[in-house]
C-alpha cells in the first residue's frame, strides 16, 4: 500500500472539479505519450504471421472430422478461399497482419480502459509548466491511503485497480507470441525513462463505470467522481487568475484542508510553496 499524498495537476479551466469532484480517466490514446500502452510487436516473419492468421480461420470455420460430407466440402471451400486471400494480402503487404493486430489491440484498450495519472510530487517545475499552463492552474493533493485508491471488483470482475506505480524503462515491452505469456498489467504501467521525472502512480478503471461522459472527438471524456474526503490539500499556481484563487480558498475552507500557493525559490530552481489564507501569502 502506498503511503502519503499523490497529486493531480489541472489547468484553470478545469476548476469545475472544485464543485463536482469529477476527474477524467483518459483512454491511453488520449494521453500525451504516443507510446502509451503500445508494446512492440514480436519478431515474426510474414510466414509465421500468415500461419497464425490461418489458425484463426480454421478456428472460426470449425472444421471437424465428425462433419457431414456436405459440411466438409463447404468448409473446405471456405478455407481454400481464405488461404488464397491471405496469400494475396501478404504479397501486397507483408506486415498487414502485424499492423492489423496492433490496431485491433489499441482499439480494444481505448474502448474499455481509462487511466487516471497522478504524481507523487507537487514540486515539479516541468509539470507545473506543462499541465497547468505555466503555473496558472492548480494542483490537488489526495490521500493515497483513501479507499477510493484501493482495488475494486464486482461479481468477480476487476472494475478498478489499486493505485499502481509506473515503471520506467529504456526498452519497450514486446507483445508475447503466446497470449498465455502475457505479464499482468505491465503494458499499462511501463513508460520510457524520459517520463521518470513525473514519478507517476496510476489508477486503471473500466470506462463503462464513469459517472459522466462528455461526448467529444476523437475520444469522449469519461469522468469519475472522486470523494472529497480523499482530498488532502490544494496548491494554487502563482500565475492563477483571481477567480480561481477565490474558488480554491473557498474549497479549502469547505473541506478544512490546507491551501498553498507556489512561489519562485530565492536560491534555486526548485518550486516552493507558502500557505494561502484569504488571499495573503505567509
Amino acid at each position: 500500500m502506498l503511503v502519503g499524498n499523490v497529486y493531480k495537476f489541472l489547468e484553470a479551466k478545469r476548476s469545475a472539479f472544485l464543485d463536482n469532484g469529477l476527474l477524467r480517466f483518459s483512454q491511453p490514446a488520449a494521453l500525451n505519450d504516443p507510446y502509451e500502452c503500445l508494446a512492440a510487436f514480436p519478431d515474426l516473419s510474414p510466414e509465421e504471421m500468415s500461419s497464425d492468421l490461418l489458425k484463426g480461420v480454421l478456428e472460426t470455420v470449425g472444421y471437424s472430422k465428425s462433419d457431414s460430407r456436405e459440411d466438409k466440402l463447404q468448409k473446405s471451400s471456405m478455407i481454400g478461399t481464405a488461404m488464397l486471400r491471405i496469400k494475396a494480402m501478404f504479397e501486397e503487404d507483408p506486415w498487414l497482419f502485424r499492423n492489423f493486430t496492433m490496431k485491433l489491440n489499441q482499439d480494444r484498450i481505448n474502448k474499455d480502459l481509462g487511466v487516471l495519472s497522478l504524481s507523487r510530487r507537487w514540486n515539479s517545475a516541468l509539470m507545473w509548466s506543462h499541465y497547468t499552463k505555466i503555473y496558472s492552474g492548480f494542483c490537488v493533493g489526495f490521500d493515497s491511503d483513501h479507499g477510493f485508491f484501493r482495488e475494486f471488483s464486482d461479481g468477480g470482475e476487476l472494475r478498478r485497480t489499486s493505485l499502481l506505480p509506473v515503471k520506467y524503462s529504456k526498452k519497450r515491452l514486446t507483445i508475447p507470441k503466446k497470449q498465455s505469456d502475457a505479464v499482468g498489467l505491465d503494458i499499462f504501467l511501463t513508460k520510457s525513462v524520459d517520463w521518470k521525472y513525473e514519478e507517476e502512480d496510476r489508477l486503471l478503471a473500466l470506462l463503462k463505470d464513469a459517472d459522466k461522459v462528455d461526448e467529444k472527438k476523437p475520444y469522449s471524456a469519461h469522468l469519475f467522481k472522486i470523494p472529497f474526503d480523499a482530498v488532502s490539500e490544494v496548491i494554487l499556481g502563482h500565475n492563477a487568475p483571481e477567480a480561481l484563487r477565490v474558488d480554491v480558498l473557498e474549497f479549502g475552507k469547505k473541506l478544512g484542508i490546507p491551501v498553498y500557493k507556489t512561489q519562485l525559490s530565492q536560491r534555486s530552481f526548485d518550486v516552493d510553496r507558502v500557505p494561502l489564507k484569504d488571499g495573503i501569502c505567509f
